[in-house]
């Protein structure tokens, strides 16, 4: 249809007609809808009798596409020529400008608006409280509010929706609560937008059971719920721990689940401890015909991997490979996981060498994973040469990462790496954890090495990376000890100091990621 455009307006300019500003305005808007802005605003500037609707078109189509500068060129001109937007088209624009961000702007079209007598209507209002909630100006949205209320008009949904989400966002739920009550009382019912932004703002607050009562609100208002109501709802489930609850809370509902709400599915399924059921969902998921993406593959191999499937999760993976879906360092992370809890840890450590020759994306929580799990299993060694391997290819490990290693050498009395690795960290200024210097202080006392590591702590404590309440706690404890071994040199080898143990590793573990 568009082409039919442009071929009758070549041939008004093959018979050598000059083409009249009605013409010229046509081919100017479908330049505009199929993109061609530049083209576009040649045309208007090379039309020798523009008129409002050379203008309004601009506008209108430049808005749609959000180029504000542009935008802001053409209304310059459109005004200098004394052609003053319609209501609705002032809408737009003030819309455009606030989607934007462009406060400023938005402010002086208000400004023209109210000059030109142009009636400033609800949606106006709702628009510009809008903006100043994502802008997290809390007191100028509720300054607007209150003249909004002052001019004879009272927030609808949509408005208190901004505000809602704008107190939450701004740490205010009191304020937010308040909105609510004030709705109710009007009469005012939430819609589907406002139930799916209070089951997500109440859930992220840890309010679990508000965030579903929430929900409830969709069956009082007989509302259905949305992708993004399902994957809200599975977040607070999952973080609530109250797995059992989600079929009984969204039986009822004819759901309609698009692939980000089936990924969510997936998840709740691994999470819920039925990962069979992940990779059951996800059969099901290609039956149906979905075209899977990789949030999808990083589920089913979950799934595998939780229900003790190996061999078919590292299948997966390797199709994966060979078909060059792009693979994310989650998808890694997943399998290398995998791997090291059934005990593979050779097959993990070739999986992430391959991974990293191959330039995949991998990150400091695959390789944390990777460390953490061979750490657990004694292979301090190939930890160590992964720790290595991870910084050659250019990534800054975490301060979990490193606290996890030194951690790892702590236990095995390997005073010259515990040496080397402190080195390192004063040099990327990463402070050890309690955890680790826990570790040290029982290092302490059964190494025999134990006057070369305190002198070494005493060196690495001005650099402020040992916790200064832990490390001086430490001092006054081992004074303490040196004090009682000068009054009774026989009972320092039967102190009771503690020991390091795989549940200490553990307990670092799962900090990492």
């Amino acid at each position: 249809m568009y082409d039919r455009v442009f071929e009758a307006f070549e041939e008004i300019l093959r018979y050598g007609y000059t083409p009249n500003t009605f013409s010229r305005n046509i081919v100017m808007d479908v330049l505009f809808k199929i993109e061609r802005v530049e083209v576009a605003l040649r045309v208007l500037k090379e039309t020798q009798v523009p008129n409002f609707l050379s203008y309004s078109i601009a506008v209108c189509n430049l808005c749609k596409l959000n180029d504000l500068d542009n935008l802001q060129d053409v209304l310059m001109i459109m005004l200098s020529k004394r052609y003053y937007p319609n209501e609705e088209t002032f809408f737009v624009i003030l819309n455009c400008y606030c989607k934007g961000g462009r406060i400023a702007e938005a402010r002086q079209i208000l400004g023209l608006m109210i000059v030109l007598g142009v009636p400033i209507c609800e949606r106006v209002w709702s628009i510009l409280i809008n903006v100043y909630c994502k802008a997290g100006n809390m007191d100028a949205a509720s300054h607007l509010l209150k003249k909004m209320v002052e001019s004879g008009y009272s927030p609808n949904v949509v408005t208190c929706t901004s505000l809602i989400k704008g107190f939450f966002e701004s740490q205010m739920p009191s304020k937010a609560f308040g909105i609510l009550d004030t709705m109710e009382t009007k009469g005012c019912f939430p819609d589907l937008v406002l139930c799916n932004v209070l089951i997500d703002r109440l859930s992220k607050m840890g309010r679990y059971e508000d965030a579903i009562n929430a929900f409830f609100l969709l069956r009082e208002q007989r509302l259905i719920p949305d992708s993004y109501t399902i994957c809200s709802l599975i977040t607070t489930v999952c973080l609530s721990k109250q797995f059992v609850e989600l079929p009984l809370l969204i039986t009822g509902f004819e759901i309609q689940p698009d692939l980000v709400a089936c990924n969510s599915f997936l998840s709740y399924f691994c999470k819920a401890g039925y990962p069979a059921g992940a990779v059951q969902f996800y059969n099901d998921m290609i039956d149906r015909g979905f075209v899977v993406d990789k949030y999808t593959f990083a589920g089913l191999l979950t799934g595998l991997c939780k229900s003790g499937r190996i061999g078919e999760a590292v299948k997966v993976y390797r199709g994966l490979v060979r078909s060059h879906i792009g693979l994310d360092s989650h998808i890694i992370t997943v399998i290398i996981n995998g791997l090291i809890k059934s005990g593979k840890f050779h097959k993990a450590i070739s999986l992430i060498k391959k991974a990293a020759s191959a330039k995949s994306q991998l990150d400091d929580v695959s390789y944390g994973i990777a460390i953490s799990g061979l750490l657990t299993g004694g292979q301090v060694g190939e930890a160590y040469a992964l720790f290595r391997q991870m910084k050659e290819v250019g990534l800054a490990p975490s301060k979990q990462t490193y606290n996890l290693i030194l951690s790892g050498f702590c236990k095995g009395n390997d005073i010259s790496m515990i040496k080397e690795i402190l080195l390192e960290m004063v040099d990327a200024s990463v402070e050890v954890d309690h955890f680790t210097l826990r570790f040290m202080k029982n290092l302490l006392y059964r190494s025999r090495h134990s006057a070369s590591l305190f002198t070494l702590l005493t060196d690495v404590s001005t650099s402020g990376i040992l916790p200064r309440e832990a490390y001086a706690e430490l001092i006054n404890e081992l004074v303490h000890q040196v004090n009682i071994s000068n009054v009774h040199t026989d009972r320092f080898s039967n102190l009771d100091v503690g020991t390091s143990s795989s549940d200490e590793i553990q307990e670092v573990a799962v900090s990492v990621g």
